[in-house]
This record gives C-alpha cells, sequence and structure tokens, in this order.
C-alpha cells in the first residue's frame, strides 16, 4: 500500500469529519445570532429602565444644588446682619447670570451625550474584528 492513498474507509471518515465541522459551524453561527439578539434585548429593557432613573438623579442633583446654594446664601445673610444691606454689583450678577447660563448650557450637553450612549447599541469587541474582516 502506498503512504499517499486513502481507503474508502478513511475517505468516509474524512467526509465524516467535514460534515460534523460544517453542523458545528452552522450551530455556532445560531448561537452567535441568538446571542446576539439577547443582549439587544437586554440592552434595550436596562436602557427602558434607567431613562427614569437618570431623569430622577438629574432632578435631585438639581435640588440638592439648589438647596446648597439656598443654605449659603441664608447663612451669609445671618452673618452680616449688622451691616447694611449693599445692592450687588453689576459685574458679579453678570457673572452669576453667565455662570449659570454655562452650567445649564453644560448640563443640557451632559444629559444629551449621556442619552446618546444609552440609545446607542453596544457593539461586542469580537463583532467589529470580525465585520473588518
Amino acid at each position: 500500500m502506498e503512504p499517499n492513498r486513502i481507503t474508502t474507509t478513511e475517505a468516509d471518515e474524512l467526509l465524516r469529519a467535514e460534515l460534523d465541522v460544517q453542523q458545528s459551524r452552522a450551530e455556532l453561527a445560531r448561537s452567535l445570532r441568538q446571542a446576539s439578539k439577547t443582549s439587544e434585548n437586554l440592552l434595550r429593557r436596562v436602557q427602558d429602565e434607567l431613562k427614569p432613573s437618570l431623569v430622577i438623579g438629574a432632578v435631585l442633583v438639581g435640588a440638592v444644588a439648589v438647596a446648597g446654594v439656598a443654605v449659603a446664601l441664608s447663612r451669609r445673610s445671618r452673618q452680616r446682619s449688622w451691616l447694611t444691606p449693599r445692592q450687588p454689583s453689576t459685574l458679579g450678577v453678570v457673572a452669576k447670570a453667565v455662570g449659570l447660563w454655562a452650567l445649564r448650557l453644560a448640563a443640557r450637553r451632559a444629559a444629551q451625550e449621556v442619552v446618546a450612549r444609552l440609545e446607542q447599541p453596544q457593539r461586542a469587541p469580537g463583532a467589529a474584528a470580525a465585520a473588518a474582516q
């Protein structure tokens, strides 16, 4: 018998092995599609649950900030009760207005970024490499 010749039983075994590999690949592809669908559903559900929490959190942070400013102003006014009240300087009023406007703009932008990131579907690290090939 020559070393390069394949017998019929060896050929049958090779054919069965190739079929097993094809079946395994098909099963893996189905499994990956199912995992992808499951992760997308989970992400969608988490986003739906987090959006109200983010809104409530933003409202609470704003309320705490307002309360902190109110407490600080009331303490300051109590400490200066023996002095005559002064009119706030125009520069101070403008600086406060600009600061509050910038803070409001930054908060709005941050909230938009958080919502945009939550709305984007997350891609698995392997999916990016597979898409590049």
